[in-house]
């Protein structure tokens, strides 16, 4: 897929995950519209890194959560640069449980609607202008809390709510990409622990006991966790590359479920 001159909306994308997505995406020579709920001085930091570097992007408010938000943020898109090629649904919400204790039915809500309902929204929102572009795309950002649940140590790290929305990502995945054919590809990539995603930039990470922490590392047979760049270039190679590729899911795990 020839990326300069496209569009890009990566949703949660003022920090983290999201933010390293469209960076990479924007030094491509994509456009990119960036989506944010809360935290204004996120928001503000993405915003002067974008414009610093001279990247052509858009930022915009609100909970994706909310069909309206969902449409409005698509619009907004649309209006501003008069197309939308690919979206990177990359929005999710995962509890730890060794902070939040038992998820009760509030939680469960907000998890599930955060990582699952807030990708269906906005692809609902986005279809239309994607099948009008040549070489469309979608890229979902799914947990390996798919595969593991709740198994051994990651029952620490992974609730309930968030495997089984992790996993209905990867259905929606395949859904989608059979009812896109053949203009517009959706791929999934799977997340194993990355450095600002349930990871040691993460409060999570850190109420983990030492011991917890060391052997999640030498359990994984890269004997790391994931970094930003190593998202970064798997999400480029989904978009750009995989051109004949859809309705997949790529792990990025570092190996971790060769041996759960």
């Amino acid at each position: 897929m020839r990326l300069e001159g496209t569009v890009a909306l990566v949703t949660g994308s003022s920090k983290g995950i999201g933010k390293a997505i469209a960076l990479t995406l924007a030094q491509q020579g994509v456009r990119v519209v960036l989506s944010y709920h809360e935290r204004e001085s996120h928001a503000q930091q993405a915003r002067e890194e974008f414009s610093r570097a001279g990247f052509d992007h858009l930022l915009v408010q609100g909970n994706l959560v909310d069909p309206g938000n969902a449409e409005r943020l698509v619009q907004h898109t649309v209006e501003h640069f008069g197309q939308l090629d690919i979206l990177v649904n990359n929005l999710e919400r995962g509890g730890w449980p060794i902070i939040h204790g038992d998820l009760h039915p509030a939680q469960w809500d907000l998890e599930v609607d955060t990582t699952l309902k807030s990708k269906f929204l906005c692809y609902r929102a986005a279809q239309p202008y994607l099948r009008q572009r040549p070489q469309g795309c979608v890229l979902n950002i799914a947990s390996i809390a798919a595969r593991t649940g709740r198994r051994q140590l990651y029952g620490q790290i992974f609730a309930d709510a968030y495997a089984a929305a992790s996993a209905g990502v990867i259905t929606l995945t395949q859904n989608w990409a059979r009812e896109m054919a053949p203009h517009v590809r959706v791929n999934c990539l799977m997340l194993g622990l990355i450095e600002t995603r349930h990871g040691p930039h993460t409060l999570g990470w850190r109420t983990l006991s030492e011991d917890t922490r060391t052997t999640i590392v030498q359990q994984t047979p890269l004997q790391r966790l994931g970094t930003l760049d190593d998202v970064a270039t798997a999400a480029l190679f989904l978009i750009r590359d995989a051109a004949f590729m859809t309705g997949q899911t790529l792990v990025l795990d570092g190996g971790i479920s060769l041996v759960m």
